[in-house]
């Protein structure tokens, strides 16, 4: 019993003497997960843990919201290059939104944005990365031998989509309401289940995922399902299906998915 007492006043004392603002502040090398940073509230995928940033030997992980369940934000430990998922150091809870920003006017500063509280913290030892855009190769002049690209390179980049752009949409009535330009898609595209359609579900552009946790569940056959719902997307939908352990579930966005 004594035992259990140390430990627990040892893992308390720990907790408490996990100072964040200290540590960040003399940290060099801290590690954002570039595809949340800077890009307003973290809401997908749903009912998951998403590694935000990681320092020294520390890993900050943020649950995302779910049905009524607020979202957690988790502090653990690394050894190695590892993070300890279950060795946490400081946790908070019922946060309802959480969004990171990095920012350089007088010092470089990460803000956390708790709903609506934001936390400073000031990193007087990093240093931001350079960023290049498109097309850029780092050479003073760049030089293009028996080679011409119609309207130069800026047309080029405002045709080319993102990833998770719509690049076909339908709707209940099996419209189109944004034609197809799935070609335009530079890491090819994938249907969701949508709608009834005979030419199926609206698109996006990016790798096909589907079936697999918080990703699109992937489409049955129209001819298979062999119903007249105007809509597919519902809990328990039999439109899609999921690896196994997984239900498909409609999401706020109206697509199928698989949690």
């Amino acid at each position: 019993m004594k035992y259990i007492v140390f430990i627990l006043l040892f893992i308390s004392c720990w907790s408490q003497k996990f100072d964040l603002e200290e540590r960040l502040s003399l940290a060099k090398k801290i590690e954002f997960n570039n595809q949340y940073l800077n890009k307003g509230n973290i809401e997908q995928p749903k009912n998951t843990w998403i590694k935000i940033f990681e320092f020294d030997n520390f890993c900050a992980f943020y649950k995302t919201p779910f049905n009524k369940k607020e979202g957690i934000l988790r502090y653990v430990s690394k050894s190695g290059n590892k993070c300890q998922f279950d060795e946490k150091i400081k946790f908070e809870e019922n946060i309802s939104s959480l969004k990171f920003t990095l920012s350089a006017v007088d010092k470089v500063s990460l803000d956390l944005f708790l709903g609506g509280e934001r936390r400073s913290y000031h990193l007087f030892n990093y240093r931001m990365p350079r960023k290049f855009s498109a097309f850029q190769n780092q050479l003073k002049k760049s030089y293009f031998d028996n080679v011409f690209i119609s309207g130069g390179l800026e047309s080029l980049k405002d045709k080319v989509l993102k990833d998770g752009q719509l690049c076909h949409g339908v709707n209940i009535e099996c419209k189109d309401v944004v034609a197809n330009i799935c070609d335009m898609c530079p890491s090819g595209s994938y249907e969701v289940v949508d709608f009834n359609c005979k030419q199926g579900g609206s698109k996006y552009c990016g790798v096909n995922k589907c079936g697999t946790k918080n990703q699109p569940a992937c489409p049955r056959g129209y001819k298979v399902l062999d119903t007249k719902l105007p809509s597919l997307c519902f809990n328990g939908s039999p439109a899609g299906f999921c690896e196994p352990g997984l239900e498909t579930f409609c999401n706020d966005d109206g697509i199928l998915v698989c949690l």
